[in-house]
């Protein structure tokens, strides 16, 4: 978030202080936001730089402090900010999709060995144990919990959070806008988080029927060379 833009919101609505736009600032973020006085009075030395601020006066809180009000430049930034949607970054390093994908993966892998080496003709040498490493280092025993019940798990965990989160909205007070609209926020989150989790079992119940995770080679030992990503594709896209 832009400090220095929200507190230009706040100077547009009057002059202030350092320690009123301080009190502003996290009265209206729901105190989630902590900001120290030097903070503050740091971004509003640097408006002023900039010429988006400027002293027109004098108040008195505990002692005497300059006031400090907008000028046309800074409400000019002001709404070229405010105007702007803001962009989602995709979070490249998501937990949770980390997780899935690499044990999918993993399974997917010891899958393909499984088949492989139950699949050997006499003679040409003897079928290789299930349990055993291969060059990838992974033991078809070894990992736990199984994909399914990853999923399984975290859709429960999804759908707690989400019953906590819509009963505590029913305790917030109708006067703190900003705890309801972060509650409500949180709750759309985790309902697409749960029909993420549908869809994502679909695709990887896809890729595997297409046998497109495990290469076949004539080598049971050599490791997938496509992962996957649990990512929609058109013809999986959720409506």
């Amino acid at each position: 978030m832009s400090v220095k833009h929200v507190l230009l919101m706040f100077l547009d609505q009057g002059p202030a202080s350092v320690y009123q736009l301080k009190t502003a600032f996290e009265n209206n973020t729901n105190n989630i936001w902590p900001m120290n006085i030097g903070q503050v009075y740091q971004t509003v030395q640097r408006l002023e730089r900039d010429g988006l601020t400027e002293i027109v006066g004098e108040v008195n809180d505990t002692r005497p402090a300059p006031a400090y009000g907008i000028t046309e430049r800074g409400r000019s930034e002001l709404w070229q900010w405010i105007s702007q949607p803001v962009r989602r970054v995709p979070e490249a390093r998501d937990e949770l999709v980390m997780r899935i994908a690499v044990l999918a993966n993993l399974e997917a892998h010891i899958e393909g060995t499984q088949g492989q080496a139950h699949g050997e003709q006499p003679g040409k040498g003897a079928p290789q144990d299930a349990s055993s490493s291969n060059r990838s280092g992974i033991h078809a025993d070894s990992i736990a919990p199984s994909l399914a019940s990853l999923i399984h798990e975290q859709r429960m965990a999804t759908i707690a959070q989400l019953r906590e989160i819509t009963r505590s909205l029913s305790h917030i007070p109708e006067q703190n806008l900003t705890a309801q609209l972060l509650a409500e926020r949180h709750i759309f989150e985790l309902e697409a988080e749960g029909r993420w989790l549908d869809h994502i079992e679909g695709i990887i119940a896809k890729a595997r029927n297409r046998d497109a995770l495990v290469p076949r080679s004539h080598d049971a030992s050599t490791p997938s060379t496509r992962p996957i990503t649990p990512q929609a594709s058109n013809e999986g896209n959720a409506s």
